[in-house]
């Protein structure tokens, strides 16, 4: 035994040697490989040496000081990983230092762990604060706060008090004001998050890694950047299991007060957060049985939450002072509780509490889950909870049950703001993960190593949520679409207007009325659900009763409008209802003069900008008038053409014979998406019009000069500012500056498959890709020498349908020579690089450059299940609705199904970068078909213009937005 000991201390007399070797090796890799140029062995020996030297330097003197430097080892991670990957290179590098620092450092003083909590997140939300007016909720707080209106059923007295508290600071307009008080809301939450961890365990890095995991998930981070709700629920959440745990801690009486006023203020926040009374309950009375035995303990509570209630005296007061939004009835009791206890919502409370329903809604929350913290935070939750139902099972039966039952309450909820819902549920997960880690802690010594290691990965996952999801709310705090709209409206309404809104767009109209003042002679009318009327013919019925007041604008658009007598113009994204034609050109357009075949005249058009990037739309208005009667179908056209006339994207409209009085002004809005794989460079914007023919072709018109087009603009493309999102990273460098980041597959198209490869380029390319299956070479391009620096770049290729075995080849555009890949230390690889294998069915198919398709899978039977697959390509600021469409081939039927993804629970207003979403639907012929082949597909569109997500594949151009997901035989139909 005591030979073993001695081998021991010799061994850890050579510690710091073995770990300086591969700190060391780790630091003089990271440095290489972050140069361009290729390494040659000499300098990459040299700079090896060099770093172990350094390093086994600087640990010899740490170890002097006794410092505990095994955690250091995990470098050796990096060193020895094959293939250069600098995410990896920058994940051992921080699990080393935090490993290091937790094994180091005993940090001290509560306070000050919360405090730097607060202070941290609250710079994070306000570097990513929303900047103004938003739309929907969001927008009703913000203008009921500073004028304390009463908001919508429960009311939320509470919170319309610090709202108006928070108008009162002089920071851009109100909008944004009230905006603050949510990113105060969510770092007091964290902070409370990291106290009531604290509770638990005296060391302060479990409280951190539960506050990066909840502060970075991602409806907690877009409700603490917006005007919302939520932020207080979820700090009502936090600070109700906080002073629960430290009552069970501490059994001060001061603890169990204030959870008294807790719930109160609670309560009166959302009613909702009444069923964690029922944990709470159960915890306190076996923390403390006394409480049962001595009643008198609750006194104090009870007053205390009944104290809490008396912010409900609000409602009354303001609606008997005739406060905004005010329904008028809260003075009565009657219309009191109907308002606070939002009794007119009560039919979708538990409203698929059904054990039929259930399971379907427990794959909603999995999906909704994992949308929050991704798979590997979601493991280290469920990990910490067994941890912590080991060693504290009390704390675990209240952090459990209070998931359990406000997870419970929020997935049978019929709303399609489950992701919001959940918010409770993020707490108590995130106080779960902490507690587990707190648990962790009290392991063995003898293990303190691989604690630490394990801590120290939980806070790089929290960490590296945080730096993924950034880029997005970076996006969004520069997002003010809601105002521009809003404004947009008002400023070019007529006189004496009636504007038809839907929620969405009410409230940013209502704000800017009642709290900016802008247009007070324009009337804004909620458009609401009645009953069961469908809603275009509810919307309907607002035109045909209001069309004689006065101009009419509505906010939706429904397809059934084409049949009625009005004509619809749009005017921004909205429509001017006119009862008579229009002969009068539009202000603001750029005016044109071409006659096109003697039938149809140009008059004008504006271009809304004249740069755009991947993902944002290029929107063209387009004036013309009709010469004569039309005697056929005519649509209208618009290209954005390259140097060599190829479009690389386009819109057309279509309008119907005989529709139009001659000389009639119309006005066709168009949205074009460049497609994914388009270079950056100069296009061309070019229009026209076409008529189509007996044959199924169509011919153009054209111009006196005999032109077929009108060439209006210069359009330039720019580079993407952020890494594309691909289904197979990677990160293969090669000679050159140029570093292939991810391969993606799609199938969509039947008769070839495309190959999107996403690169970054440190410098100006001159290569030539060739990808070849089985050695032979079955594409081949050239890249695009005018990206700049530092660029990101897609490409696309199609390779036979069968082809596998996929491999990469470079070679310089000039002599031809190949561009070799690098390796560890960026030393010359050489040869061909194989991609990941394509799988059957694969799917890549960008949707207007919001969102792609990357998965459909069918299962055949009655009903028919759907799966489909989508993952975000930027942050999403449109409600998209998903259309699946099933219909018999011989045209004998045909049915549909519309709705919200993830079966309303997560709607794509939710979706940021890389949000993955799978959407399960049913579908079954009408029980009265005769069944035979049938053809299954997708619409996506938005929600409430109607205008289609189109499929930006030039191959798919023929289905129009349409997007096939396969035939079904009679026999799959069963």
């Amino acid at each position: 035994m005591s030979g073993l000991r001695s081998e021991i201390e010799d061994l850890k007399s050579y510690e710091h040697l073995l770990l300086g070797l591969g700190v060391g090796l780790y630091l003089s890799r990271v440095l290489a490989e972050r140069a361009t140029a290729p390494r040659p062995w000499p300098a990459a020996l040299g700079l090896g040496v060099a770093c172990v030297a350094s390093t086994i330097a600087l640990l010899s003197w740490a170890r002097r000081l006794r410092c505990d430097l095994r955690p250091l080892a995990i470098c050796y991670g990096y060193a020895l990983w094959p293939k250069p990957h600098p995410p990896l290179a920058l994940a051992v590098g921080l699990i080393a230092l935090l490993g290091l620092a937790i094994a180091n450092i005993q940090a001290k003083g509560e306070l000050l762990t919360e405090g730097l909590i607060f202070l941290g997140s609250l710079a994070l939300y306000l570097c990513t604060l929303a900047p103004t007016l938003l739309p929907a909720d969001a927008g009703e707080f913000q203008f009921v706060a500073p004028l304390l209106g009463v908001a919508h059923p429960p009311g939320y007295p509470l919170y319309t008090l610090l709202g108006k508290l928070f108008t009162l600071i002089p920071l851009g307009d109100p909008a944004y004001r009230v905006n603050l008080l949510s990113a105060f809301a969510g770092s007091l939450t964290l902070a409370l998050v990291g106290w009531s961890v604290r509770q638990l365990t005296p060391s302060p890095w479990p409280g951190l890694a539960a506050a990066l995991a909840l502060g970075g998930a991602t409806t907690f981070w877009a409700q603490a950047t917006r005007a919302s709700i939520r932020g207080l629920t979820a700090l009502f959440t936090a600070l109700i299991l906080g002073l629960a745990l430290a009552y069970g801690r501490t059994r001060a009486p001061r603890h169990l007060t204030a959870l008294g006023l807790a719930f109160g203020l609670g309560i009166t926040h959302h009613p909702s957060l009444g069923f964690l009374a029922l944990p709470v309950g159960v915890y306190l009375i076996l923390a403390d049985r006394t409480l049962v035995t001595h009643p008198r303990k609750l006194l104090r509570p009870l007053a205390a939450a009944f104290l809490g209630l008396s912010a409900l005296l609000y409602l009354p007061i303001r609606d008997a002072m005739g406060a905004p939004q005010s329904p008028g009835d809260l003075t009565t009791l009657r219309g009191f509780l109907e308002h606070v206890t939002a009794r007119g919502f009560r039919g979708d409370m538990f409203a698929f509490a059904r054990l039929t329903l259930l399971p379907d809604r427990l794959v909603v929350l999995k999906e909704v889950l994992l949308m929050q913290f991704g798979g590997p935070l979601l493991l280290a939750i469920l990990i910490g909870g067994i941890l912590l139902l080991w060693r504290n099972p009390k704390a675990f039966l209240l952090l459990g049950g209070a998931f359990v039952l406000s997870g419970f309450v929020a997935i049978t909820y019929r709303a399609p703001q489950t992701v919001e819902y959940l918010m409770p549920a993020y707490v108590c997960l995130a106080l779960l993960l902490g507690g587990g880690m707190g648990a962790l802690l009290t392991l063995p010594m003898a293990r303190a190593v691989s604690t630490a290691l394990a801590i120290a990965f939980v806070l790089y996952l929290g960490t590296a949520q945080v730096l993924a999801h950034y880029p997005s709310f970076a996006l969004l705090h520069h997002d003010r679409s809601a105002r521009t709209y809003a404004e947009e409206v008002l400023q070019s309404a007529p006189p004496q207007a009636i504007i038809l809104a839907n929620w969405h767009h009410f409230t940013p109209l209502r704000y800017l009325q009642v709290v900016e003042g802008q247009r007070p002679d324009v009337t804004i009318s909620y458009t609401h659900p009645r009953g069961g009327i469908p809603l275009p013919d509810l919307w309907r019925e607002e035109i045909d009763r209001h069309i004689r007041e006065g101009p009419v604008i509505v906010t939706r658009f429904y397809p059934q409008f084409e049949d009625s007598p009005y004509r619809f113009r749009p005017l921004g994204d909205t429509f001017l209802v006119r009862a008579e034609p229009s002969f009068d050109p539009p202000s603001g357009f750029t005016p044109l003069n071409i006659t096109l075949s003697n039938k149809v005249k140009l008059i004008g058009y504006r271009l809304e900008r004249a740069a755009i990037g991947p993902g944002q739309p290029l929107e063209l208005s387009l004036a013309w008038r009709p010469l004569t009667t039309l005697e056929k179908d005519c649509s209208l056209f618009v290209h954005l053409v390259g140097e060599d006339g190829v479009s690389v994207a386009q819109a057309d409209s279509r309008h119907a014979a005989g529709r139009y009085k001659p000389r009639e002004v119309l006005i066709d809005r168009h949205t074009l998406f460049l497609r994914p794989a388009v270079p950056p460079g100069d296009y061309t914007l070019i229009v026209g019009a076409y008529t189509p023919l007996a044959d199924g072709d169509w011919k153009r018109m054209t111009t006196l000069a005999g032109a077929d087009h009108v060439a209006l603009a210069q359009v330039k493309a720019c580079s993407p500012s952020l890494s594309p999102i691909t289904l197979h990273r990677c990160h293969q460098p090669f000679v050159g500056g140029i570093t292939l980041l991810g391969v993606d597959y799609d199938t969509s198209y039947p008769h070839s498959q495309r190959v999107y490869l996403h690169w970054h380029l440190k410098r100006n390319p001159a290569a030539r890709i060739f990808l070849l299956s089985e050695g032979q070479p079955v594409c081949r391009f050239r890249l695009p020498e005018n990206s700049s620096v530092g660029a990101y770049l897609s490409t696309a290729c199609d390779i036979p349908i069968d082809a596998s075995s996929i491999e990469l080849l470079l070679r310089r555009a000039g002599d031809g020579e190949p561009l070799p890949a690098l390796g560890p230390w960026h030393l010359p690889r050489g040869g061909e690089i194989a991609l990941p294998t394509p799988q059957p069915g694969s799917r890549y198919l960008s949707l207007g450059g919001k969102m792609a398709l990357v998965g459909a899978r069918v299962g055949p039977g009655d009903p028919i299940s759907v799966r489909l697959d989508f993952v975000a390509l930027r942050p999403l600021t449109h409600d998209y609705t998903l259309s699946l469409r099933l219909r018999d081939l011989k045209g004998r039927w045909q049915v549909q199904e519309d709705g919200t993804p993830a079966w309303g629970a997560i709607p794509t207003l939710k979706w940021i970068r890389s949000t993955w979403v799978s959407d399960i639907r049913r579908i079954s012929p009408p029980a009265d078909a005769v069944l035979g082949q049938a053809q299954l597909e997708l619409l996506v569109y938005d929600a409430f213009t109607m205008a289609p997500l189109p499929p930006l594949d030039e191959r798919l151009l023929a289905q129009g937005p349409l997007i096939s997901l396969g035939q079904l035989r009679e026999a799959e139909l069963r």
